[in-house]
């Protein structure tokens, strides 16, 4: 179901502030993606060109390394040349660990726009999610939890920012 601009009825404005939603989330996880893999490119060669090379070959390239996989490289490289930063900030690498899982249910399952789902985002602003396996499965999100989806993201961006600073200046 697509969304027209001038569709204001209850149905129209789930798919606009779902669609807000989902776009900034997403925006800010693959901008935590990009970061990490400058700092896993910066870690292997501090050599720009081949940074570069190894960014687009492998770390950020359409059959590159998954996320999942980029992130525990990350961690274990934290782990492995600043323990003490790696021991106080168990919170940063949980959030990285939640905002992947939130990134998946974002990018793949399906916006329910039923009319309970219109219901409950004019009453409660909530947006449910499905995804359909052996069984229906819904993922509901009420504004604190939209909210705090967003503060993870931007927690863990400034974090990963900072860990990919500070191995650039040393």
């Amino acid at each position: 179901m697509i969304i027209r601009g001038t569709d204001m009825s209850g149905r129209g404005r789930l798919l606009r502030n779902a669609a807000n939603f989902r776009g900034g989330i997403l925006n800010g996880v693959i901008l935590l993606e990009r970061i990490i893999d400058s700092y896993l490119s910066w870690y292997f060669t501090n050599d720009k060109l081949r940074g570069d090379e190894l960014m687009d070959m492998l770390f950020a390239s359409k059959d590159g390394v998954p996320m999942k996989r980029k992130t525990i490289l990350f961690k274990k490289l934290i782990k492995k040349n600043d323990i003490n930063f790696h021991n106080s900030n168990d919170k940063f690498f949980k959030d990285i660990d939640f905002v992947i899982e939130q990134r998946n249910i974002f990018a793949h399952y399906l916006l329910d726009t039923d009319d309970q789902a219109i219901k409950d985002h004019i009453e409660k602003k909530s947006i449910t999610f499905l995804m359909y396996h052996d069984e229906e499965k819904k993922v509901h999100y009420d504004i604190d939890k939209l909210d705090d989806i967003v503060d993870k993201i931007e927690y863990t961006l400034k974090i990963a920012s900072n860990v990919y600073k500070d191995l650039r200046n040393n």
